[in-house]
């Protein structure tokens, strides 16, 4: 059997899926479309042209037997979502989303109006088209407020704004449309789920840290999984994280971010149509592979539970000095491709209450003694606490 991919994110975790299924691995050997904001809008639909038929050739000439979208980026997901008709009209499975649903979860206005529409829990918002608007919403509130762009990753242009600490070359920097959402103190929290048949296969949520004005993206925090919800309140995120899937039609991967409000209320941020930033960290404290489990799934090869259960703790924190790339059943140490405050990530298993020595080393190495006392107070509960 062979199976084509669109995209290289985590090739190793592709790699050990396919050889453990015994299946020949092919990949889409171009330079993909550019992503980002700035590319002329010919130069972007000539590339996607180029790119999908490369790909429909591939698909016949080398009689491929499924292929799977594997595009980190939204609009990647976007073009991808493309080839689900084609590999219908071939007879071969497409592992991905549909483009009705990429391109709702891609646009987070639309998101949003989905969301309510079908009674999914979300943040209220305004849709802010010009800075007279926007200053006319910061004259009315004395409390911090969120602005967002309509389609983002990662928090790319997201600013909070404080009212009586306004920066002016911020607000002339916005880009309108925006998003204009009320700063909420709240836990923020991700659900990785694979649809497929109107089945959902749900990972453990992973707890990302406490909301900040400062405007600091999870990626820049210490995040764990599984984390100590309760029973009931773990009921109530995995509930709500399906019933945003089923809102926006998934048909592959998706991650649903919510808040955990003060008040114990739930409320759905945004979805990404697609394997994100926590994959590996799912992968390790659940010991299931998120690639292995979509092959398994759309090829009929095994049974999975719908939900999976973790059997490891899993911390992941960025690093800010030089440490050594680390790939093993512990510790996965990575260094990021795109500009960020940090230089990469750290991903490690936490046994037995405890951090190990060689853990305790890359924290001091990479200057991450920031997330000590998270550490402590979240992971290393009724444990010997770590100091440095």
């Amino acid at each position: 059997m062979k199976g084509l991919i669109t995209k290289i994110d985590r090739l190793d975790m592709i790699k050990a899926a396919f050889e453990e299924l015994n299946i020949e691995l092919r990949i889409v050997e171009c330079s993909q479309p550019l992503v980002g904001f700035d590319i002329p809008e010919v130069t972007f639909e000539h590339d996607q042209y180029k790119y999908l038929q490369l790909v429909q050739k591939i698909l016949v000439d080398e009689k491929i037997d499924f292929c799977f979208s594997t595009s980190g980026y939204d609009d990647l997901v976007i073009l991808d979502s493309n080839l689900r008709e084609y590999c219908n009209s071939i007879n071969i499975p497409f592992i991905g989303q549909s483009t009705e649903s990429s391109i709702i979860c891609y646009d987070k206005w639309l998101t949003k109006a989905v969301l309510n529409y079908n009674n999914v829990p979300i943040v209220k918002s305004v849709l802010c088209n010009c800075e007279e608007e926007l200053y006319k919403i910061i004259k009315a509130t004395d409390q911090p407020i969120i602005c967002k762009r309509l389609k983002s990753w990662s928090g790319i242009g997201q600013l909070v704004i404080v009212p009586d600490q306004i920066q002016k070359d911020k607000l002339d920097s916005i880009e309108y449309p925006i998003i204009v959402e009320k700063f909420i103190n709240a836990i923020e929290i991700s659900v990785n789920i694979f649809t497929h048949n109107d089945k959902h296969f749900c990972y453990p949520p992973v707890y990302k840290g406490d909301t900040s004005i400062t405007s600091d993206h999870a990626l820049n925090k210490l995040r764990i999984c599984p984390y100590d919800w309760g029973e009931e309140q773990l009921n109530q995120i995995i509930s709500t994280a399906v019933a945003a899937v089923e809102a926006v039609k998934s048909t592959g991967w998706a991650e649903v971010e919510m808040f955990l409000c003060d008040d114990k209320t739930l409320l759905v941020t945004e979805i990404n149509a697609r394997l994100c930033g926590t994959t590996r960290m799912i992968s390790m404290a659940t010991d299931v592979n998120p690639y292995s489990l979509s092959l398994r799934k759309v090829l009929s090869i095994s049974e999975f539970n719908n939900k999976i259960d973790a059997i490891s703790k899993v911390i992941e924190f960025p690093f800010y000095q030089n440490i050594p790339l680390i790939n093993d059943d512990e510790i996965h140490v990575y260094y990021s491709k795109t500009p960020q405050r940090y230089l990469g990530k750290v991903t490690a298993k936490v046994k037995g209450g405890s951090l190990s020595p060689r853990l305790r080393g890359l924290i001091e190495q990479g200057k991450c003694e920031c997330f000590i006392d998270d550490i402590n107070n979240l992971c290393l509960k009724n444990s010997k606490k770590l100091i440095l």
